[in-house]
């Protein structure tokens, strides 16, 4: 199969080259670090995700600006493409989890980073609205190498340079991964068995979260493990790799 790019970014809205776009951003971020990026808007068939063979060093998934069961569902749970005054684009539920799968089938061994809101607000152990359900930290669902919370411009960098020359993915800030053991240093909060039976353990967990913390959340015997935010400052990131990204964006001055 070939390989073309280094990293291909599948997403659930359409891509747009545009500061405001979450694809947009990493695209041009990577770009600018001398990286080659194919984007798959909106796939569906088999054939949507082959059509750029197997990326170099890593595939990244993202529902995009908005939670797939948002995009779908009304607050009374109805869909929305049976709501008349409201357009719906096509996005399977549970996005980031249906492409994730889909990848693991059709590209045996593909290192995947998960990013993007619905990745961020599912890295623990969460109350689902949709299932009406404790579920566990869509990592494990998804079964994804790395999962990158709240802005992704420094992890996506530290990602693809370490995959590139074969180095772990571990120990990089504003990320979280799956792991055997339960290094030195982290918070423990409750654990998913514990918040799933217990509304006083769930409690105690949503009052531990923070992303300035490196915390860790046992799932049976694995942990979930979070490496604390990077800070993000005018003078030495956000500011600076948006400038970067608008630089190459058709019709900008």
């Amino acid at each position: 199969m070939k390989r073309d790019y280094d990293i291909i970014i599948i997403t659930g809205e359409y891509h747009d080259d545009h500061p405001l776009s979450l694809t947009g951003i990493i695209n041009r971020v990577l770009i600018d670090k001398g990286f080659s990026v194919g984007i798959i808007e909106k796939p569906v068939k088999k054939e949507d995700f082959l059509i750029y063979g197997t990326p170099k060093i890593c595939f990244c998934v993202t529902s995009g600006s908005i939670d797939s069961m948002l995009n779908n569902y009304t607050p009374l749970k109805k869909k929305r493409i049976d709501d008349l005054h409201s357009k719906v684009t096509k996005m399977p539920d549970r996005a980031v989890i249906f492409y994730c799968n889909k990848l693991k089938e059709y590209f045996k061994g593909c290192k995947i980073a998960i990013g993007g809101i619905e990745a961020s607000l599912r890295r623990f152990t969460h109350y689902d609205y949709w299932d009406n359900k404790i579920r566990r930290s869509i990592m494990l669902d998804s079964r994804a190498d790395i999962l990158v919370y709240g802005n992704g411009e420094k992890q996506i960098i530290e990602i693809a340079d370490k995959l590139k020359h074969d180095k772990e993915i571990n120990n990089i800030e504003g990320t979280c991964v799956i792991s055997n053991e339960l290094p030195k240093g982290f918070v423990e909060i409750p654990t998913y068995e514990s918040v799933k039976d217990s509304k006083k353990e769930f409690c105690k967990a949503q009052t531990m979260f923070s992303n300035m913390k490196n915390i860790a959340q046992k799932h049976g015997n694995r942990y979930v493990l979070q490496f604390k935010s990077p800070k993000y400052t005018p003078a030495s990131s956000s500011a600076s790799l948006i400038i970067a990204a608008v630089k190459f964006s058709p019709g900008s001055t």
